[in-house]
C-alpha cells in the first residue's frame, strides 16, 4: 500500500446503524472509498456487537426464530 492510500485510509469512517466506509483497491494500483448502506434487518443479521448479540440469543433461547428476534431488536430500537 502506498503512501497516498494510507492517507485515504485515515479518513474511512462508519457511522453506526447508518453506513460503513471502505478501501477498494484496484489491480492498476488506484482505489475508491465506497459507503455500504444496509436495512435494519441486514445491520441486525450481521451484528457483532456484544449488547446485539446477547440480546438476540436471549430471544432466541426464549423461542423466537432468528428473523423474529431481529424484527423484536428492530422494534425495540425504534421505540426508543
Amino acid at each position: 500500500m502506498k503512501g497516498h492510500h494510507i492517507a485515504t485510509l485515515k479518513g474511512v469512517q462508519s457511522q453506526k446503524s447508518l453506513y460503513s466506509e471502505y478501501m477498494i483497491m484496484h489491480k492498476n494500483g488506484s482505489s475508491d472509498i465506497a459507503r455500504m448502506f444496509l436495512d435494519p434487518f441486514t445491520l441486525k443479521l450481521y451484528s457483532s456487537t456484544a449488547e446485539e448479540v446477547l440480546a438476540m440469543e436471549k430471544l432466541i433461547e426464549s423461542g423466537l426464530t432468528i428473523a423474529e428476534a431481529i424484527e423484536v431488536l428492530i422494534e425495540n430500537e425504534r421505540a426508543k
